[in-house]
């Protein structure tokens, strides 16, 4: 990991059919990375992480699924809760 990798996280609905970027983060090569991404999932309540680093001079993008924020709105336009 270097000091320009960056970790973009992503609210998700796969009912709606959306993925919307929710914020961008320097990743800090010293801390883990999946401590890193586990923190950042849980402030932004983000199913899915994507990694974005430098290896070996070419740019590589890893993406990270965190079930226990996925959408639960099951599609419901009722006016019922989600």
């Amino acid at each position: 990991m270097t000091i320009n990798d960056v970790a973009i996280t992503y609210e998700v609905c796969e009912h709606e059919g959306f993925k919307y970027e929710m914020n961008t983060y320097h990743l800090n090569p010293t801390i883990p990375l999946d401590k890193q991404l586990k923190i950042l999932a849980r402030k932004d309540v983000a199913p899915e992480v994507a990694v974005v680093m430098w290896e070996n001079g070419r740019q590589v993008e890893r993406t990270y699924y965190f079930p226990q924020y996925q959408c639960r709105c099951e599609g419901n336009h009722e006016g019922g809760t989600t």
